[in-house]
């Protein structure tokens, strides 16, 4: 019709094919619409046989519907064709729509939530969801719905259909102006803006469907999204199949995520046989008796989608109501079988051109299909009037044209040939790039798509389309895209010979950033590894450290786990470092040095080496004209470098300087990652008060600029210091707002929390209610979580378990000497204190734990504000020097201990030193 808008045969085609369909408004839109073109263009009226096509609409001529002389009579529609009613595809449903209801009526009253919708492929989930769209409209609720396609969507692709829908524009998802964001914090941030978009206005309903097909920066945004809904007047309709297969990695993230937000799930089944009975009515025009809904049944166990094609298929053989017809015998078990069984029927030339449409994908446009198919509109014309009056095809927009059910779309492709597929797919491209010549970056995902399924030989053009589209992504800090599109870029490089090293490379390096930004720097490292290396084996140092130093951006907390110790990647960067002068500007070289020095700060000889190389670092930019950008990069990496417990002073100074560079710079989220890392500084050395108005100011910078992990370790760091005046309750409800966020950001595991709560139910007395936890999480973190485990057996009465679960003391691991180092060495201790108490300990550990903690004596355990807050190590070193036959420095250390602890207002830590100096004798 948009090639030829002024052929009434083809208006008449279309309109007759919707009113078979079953969908008799959209059959006099298409007419009216014809009537306006013709008049608008023409100026003249349509021509006697749309006029009369019109009043037959309008009669419900029952000579509109296919001949049905062949039939039995007990089959005959005797009221002729009726439109489809509002709950014909949703009897059996009452119980599930009331629940619906009920979740409408308490949004309106600002108390939103989470519907999801879960079933098989053809259950009805699609259809359910419209009825929901329907009762919340009626209810005055603005309402927006989006979905995703089997064959790939853009990113964001259904929010930003459902955004449209609602606030008339997609500007709530827009991209972050001032540069690309983490993945995390564009979610927290279009969450954010999503449901202030929201306003005083009508309640909102968003409908999500087919969120089985949807991205991972999708998915992580309804994660944020569901897990704000709540106080706003917001439903999140969200639909999915239930198949297991479909249920892996980001969704299965997304499942656990919903899980904990006490959503309303909706498990949609079978139909029943009165519903059956409706929906084949509705579907064929046939009422059928309650003896072929039992069989139908059987046959299909209730899925509608099944029972419709069934149906269908009966009823084109005059066999829908006789049971015992030879016809009933040979209908496929499949419902992919059964439509192809009814695609059988069709024209060669018909089917070829929706096998083409299949090829292009579940929605597809006719100019391209004409084009891949070489045949003319005509035909495609005719072909899709055939399909949407078989009930395969729809047009959800003009000109737009979509196959009724992901179903359908894969029954078509699977008839073709592997070969004939390939041959296709190529075809398809050629005419996407023709149809869109001036907008190829919008279709470059699809365009790699359709390349790496035509075969090797277009490997080249399937890479390099999915390297465009790969960047465009991470442009919209769609970063699990981007990482998607680059991981396909680098598997078709390996088809192509002709890939240059440094096209390699920068597949690589956009791998590695789509993983940096997503929060997995560990597996972002081998990426820049890869490249650094090829860069280096080519001569090219400079570009080397470049992408070696992408490993750096934003690393608040480093790229390696505790305890880890890469040897590989510090000869990498000493190779960088050792190449020919003048190879590397003073910056690129200092950074790299920089670099370097975190690298050794898990080594137990590593301080020295790290100091040296900082000290050189910062010097070698103090003494050139680097500007703020470079010096502040090397001071975030000195800072991380010399974490360490015996360099307090010179982190300090580190991050005294880190957060005036911030300020005069006017970068409020360098500031807020500053005042983290001085809060954490100010507490170990006992100033809780200024790292409690660092951790405020933080927040609420982190609040302005949408910066999750900042929001995250400030408040950590809040819970953790109500914990420490005895506000335990309220250090529970921080921790489980702390825990709730983070499970919408990122995948959850073990962590922060579990640690806060391990110190709550310590003092509690309850510490071995959590041994299997701990016991669990320790298999996974033995270096923060093997003595803590420990303690919780020492607390259920299980020390001598634990004892041996450890071994002997000269056999412990060392405790690695960063800014953890305090609190775990003071955990070590009161465990081995309590060995001792049992005769479970040699002398030998009481004295070599007293001689490592002493040099602290004025420190506070404060766990870097994060976890396992201890007190203050004289308490602990009282404890030591008594089991140690010292009473005069046990009460000496105890003294100290507890004035510290009168002069912070730690209201439990004083009165548990006051116990303690009691008990020491005089």
């Amino acid at each position: 019709m948009r090639q030829h808008p002024a052929r009434e045969r083809l208006w008449g085609l279309l309109a007759r094919a919707q009113y078979r369909a079953g969908r008799q408004a959209d059959a006099l839109a298409s007419l009216r619409r014809a009537r306006d073109h013709l008049a608008e263009e023409l100026g003249i009226d349509p021509g006697p046989d749309l006029r009369a096509l019109e009043e037959s609409i309008l009669r419900q001529d029952p000579g509109l519907l296919p001949r049905l002389a062949d039939r039995p009579a007990t089959e005959r529609h005797s009221a002729g064709p009726r439109a489809p009613s509002t709950d014909a595809g949703l009897a059996g449903r009452a119980r599930e729509l009331a629940a619906v209801d009920d979740v409408l009526a308490a949004a309106a009253r600002c108390r939103g939530r989470t519907v999801v919708i879960r079933g098989e492929p053809g259950i009805g989930k699609t259809r359910f969801a419209e009825e929901v769209l329907g009762r919340a409209r009626a209810a005055g609720f603005r309402c927006g719905r989006g979905t995703w396609d089997p064959d790939g969507s853009p990113p964001l692709w259904g929010w930003t259909r459902a955004a449209r829908a609602v606030f008339g524009s997609d500007q709530a998802l827009a991209a972050t102006e001032g540069g690309v964001r983490d993945a995390a914090s564009e979610s927290y941030r279009l969450a954010e803006t999503l449901l202030t978009a929201v306003g005083s206005g009508p309640p909102v309903l968003l409908v999500l469907d087919d969120v089985h097909w949807a991205d991972a920066d999708s998915l992580r945004l309804i994660r944020r999204v569901a897990a704000d809904v709540a106080d706003v007047p917001v439903v999140l309709v969200v639909a999915l199949r239930n198949s297991p297969a479909d249920a892996d990695g980001s969704l299965a993230d997304l499942l656990g995520a919903l899980a904990r937000l006490d959503p309303l799930r909706i498990d949609l089944a079978g139909l029943d046989e009165a519903a059956i009975v409706s929906c084949v009515a509705v579907s064929t025009g046939v009422e059928i008796s309650p003896e072929i809904a039992t069989e139908l049944v059987a046959r299909t166990d209730g899925n509608p989608f099944f029972v419709t094609e069934v149906a269908r298929l009966l009823a084109s053989e005059g066999a829908l109501a006789r049971p015992d017809s030879s016809v009933w015998r040979t209908v496929p078990s499949g419902v992919r079988d059964v439509v192809r069984q009814r695609l059988a029927g069709l024209p060669d030339a018909t089917s070829q051109i929706l096998a083409v449409a299949a090829v292009a994908g579940r929605s597809f446009e006719p100019a391209v299909v004409e084009q891949a198919a070489a045949c003319s509109p005509v035909d495609v014309d005719e072909a899709l009037a055939s399909a949407i009056a078989l009930g395969l095809v729809d047009e959800p927009a003009p000109g737009r044209y979509r196959f009724t059910h992901s179903l359908v779309r894969d029954a078509v492709y699977e008839m073709l040939p592997a070969p004939a597929r390939a041959r296709t797919h190529l075809l398809v491209a050629t005419a996407l790039e023709d149809a869109h010549a001036g907008r190829i970056p919008d279709h470059a995902a699809e365009l790699a798509e359709h390349y790496r399924l035509a075969g090797t030989a277009h490997a080249r053009s399937g890479w390099t389309f999915a390297r465009r589209a790969g960047e465009s992504a991470a442009t919209r800090s769609a970063h699990a895209e981007a990482l998607r599109l680059f991981t396909l870029a680098v598997e078709l490089q390996e088809r192509d010979p002709l890939t240059s090293p440094e096209e390699r490379e920068s597949v690589r390096v956009g791998r590695g950033r789509a993983l940096l930004r997503l929060g997995r720097p560990i597996d972002a490292w081998p990426e820049f590894a890869t490249a650094g290396t090829s860069a280096l084996r080519r001569s090219d140092p400079a570009a080397a450290a470049r992408i070696l130093l992408e490993i750096t951006h934003s690393a608040v907390w480093g790229w390696r786990t505790r305890a880890q110790v890469d040897h590989a990647a510090i000869d990498l960067w000493n190779e960088v470092l050792a190449c020919r002068d003048g190879a590397l500007t003073a910056a690129l070289r200092a950074r790299v040095e920089a670099a370097l020095a975190v690298e050794h700060l898990s080594r137990p000889d590593g301080a020295d080496t790290s100091l040296r190389l900082i000290d050189s670092a910062v010097a070698r930019l103090r003494t050139t004209d680097a500007g703020p950008q470079d010096m502040g990069a090397v001071l975030q990496l000195a800072a991380l470098a010399i974490a360490r417990t015996d360099l307090l002073h010179r982190r300090a100074a580190l991050a005294e300087e880190l957060v005036e560079r911030a300020a005069r710079a006017g970068d409020e989220c360098a500031g807020a990652r500053a005042l983290t890392q001085r809060a954490g500084i100010r507490a170990e050395a006992g100033r809780l008060e200024e790292a409690h108005s660092d951790l405020v100011r933080a927040q609420q910078l982190a609040e302005r600029h949408s910066l999750p992990q900042v929001l995250l370790v400030s408040g950590w760091g809040l819970a953790l210091l109500r914990q420490v005046h005895g506000d335990l309750a309220g250090a529970e409800e921080d921790i489980d707002r702390l825990e709730r966020l983070e499970h919408t950001l990122a995948t959850p595991g073990v962590g922060i929390g579990l640690a806060q709560r391990t110190t709550i139910r310590w003092v509690q007395g309850r510490l071995g209610e959590l041994e299997p936890v701990l016991r669990q999480a320790a298999a996974y973190q033995p270096s923060e979580l093997r003595d803590l485990h420990a303690m919780a057996l020492v607390e259920a009465g299980r020390a001598e378990e634990a004892r041996r679960m450890l071994g002997p003391w000269g056999e412990q691991p060392a405790v690695i000497r960063d800014y953890l180092w305090i609190s775990l060495t003071v955990l070590r201790a009161w465990l081995w204190l309590e060995f001792a108490d049992r005769g479970l300990a040699t002398d030998d550990a009481v004295a070599d734990l007293r001689r490592q903690l002493t040099p602290y004596a004025d420190r506070l355990a404060s766990g870097g504000l994060s976890a396992l807050f201890l007190g203050s190590v004289s308490h602990t070193l009282a404890r030591l020097a008594a089991a140690d036959g010292d009473p005069v420095a046990a009460r000496a250390h105890a003294r100290t201990a507890l004035d510290t602890h009168r002069s912070l207002g730690l209201e439990p830590w004083t009165a548990r030193t006051e116990a303690l100096l009691a008990r020491l004798p005089d």
